[in-house]
């Protein structure tokens, strides 16, 4: 490993360790109190955003609660294995080459990404589907 490949290598791991640890400072302040951050839109509109569910989501799969944790919002949930997937390649190249992934496929796999999120976030709140609201 090169001087320059070991930099960006600790560079990275520093990232992973400090969203570790904002995540563990907020479940421990979760655990504790019962406090957490509310979704601004879910507050303002009364309806669920795409997001809404993320949090009960991470605590459930903390607790190796796989089901529960799809209930909460089960399009992350879905998405979960392909971002994993993403970031590890995209690190690799990163410490490797100094360079991330970027190609016209990755660009239009976000947009699709992006279109059903929308899609997602406009059927939960219909009462139809309300079986994609977090449970």
């Amino acid at each position: 490993m090169t001087l320059e490949m070991e930099k960006r290598f600790l560079k990275v791991l520093k990232e992973i360790l400090f969203i570790l640890l904002i995540g563990t400072v907020y479940y421990i302040l979760n655990r504790l109190t019962g406090i957490s951050i509310p979704c601004i839109f879910k507050e303002i509109t009364g309806f669920y955003c795409a997001g809404c569910g993320v949090t009960r989501m991470c605590i459930a799969i903390l607790k190796f609660d796989f089901y529960t944790a799809f209930r909460s919002n089960m399009f992350v949930f879905s998405l979960l294995p392909f971002i994993f997937i993403y970031s590890a390649v995209d690190i690799v190249k990163y410490v490797k080459t100094g360079k991330t992934i970027q190609s016209k496929i990755i660009n239009i796999i976000i947009l699709i990404v992006a279109i059903l999120s929308i899609i997602f976030w406009i059927l939960r709140n219909i009462s139809t589907f309300s079986f994609l609201q977090p449970q």
